[in-house]
């Protein structure tokens, strides 16, 4: 008789997504995702392959990497993960190796991104929130409640967003330049 699958199977299961093939058509970075049994949490880190041989290897150390993309030149790697606050940032990683460094440091995290077509800039989509707090707030000496002044139903899965609005902004990659190009009462992507 087989035997019944049970809910510990999850910690079998690898998945891959968000395949960025390099420009030259000669590597393919993706993402490796699994469950963490120990912690009981999703990691993830970015595999690359070669396509030559087939051969794969880790290329970050995660544990929450995700939607790699090729620079338009080939040199650099941009993905997604979380700073030291949780909040979703770009990373980006020199494709010969290295350490990755952090590009944005919005205070709200990141939900899309894209290149520009000269490497020189990326164009990123973030919530700009009214009512953010520092990350110094104290909520014991300063509680907060929300305050709801109207109901918008949108694709927002993830959490409450208040009276945020999605909107976009270019980051320059030599010198770190921040341009915020939309604003308003509705969301851009």
């Amino acid at each position: 008789m087989v035997n019944p699958i049970t809910p510990d199977v999850v910690y079998d299961l690898v998945s891959a997504s968000a395949p960025s093939l390099s420009p030259d058509g000669k590597r393919m970075i993706f993402v490796e995702s699994w469950i963490d049994n120990g912690a009981a949490e999703a990691r993830s880190q970015l595999q690359i392959m070669e396509l030559g041989d087939g051969e794969t290897r880790a290329f970050t150390s995660g544990p929450k990497d995700s939607f790699p993309a090729f620079s338009p030149n080939g040199k650099i790697l941009a993905f997604l993960r979380p700073d030291k606050a949780g909040r979703i940032q770009i990373w980006l990683l020199d494709i010969s190796g290295g350490e990755a460094h952090q590009l944005t440091d919005s205070p709200t995290s990141i939900s899309e991104y894209a290149w520009s077509p000269n490497t020189a800039q990326i164009a990123y989509c973030s919530d700009v929130d009214p009512d953010q707090l520092s990350d110094d707030h104290d909520l014991k000496k300063d509680p907060r409640v929300s305050v709801v002044r109207r109901i918008r139903y949108r694709h927002d899965v993830s959490r409450w967003r208040g009276d945020a609005h999605q909107h976009i902004f270019v980051v320059g990659i030599a010198d770190g330049s921040l341009r915020q190009m939309t604003s308003g009462d509705w969301d851009d992507s």
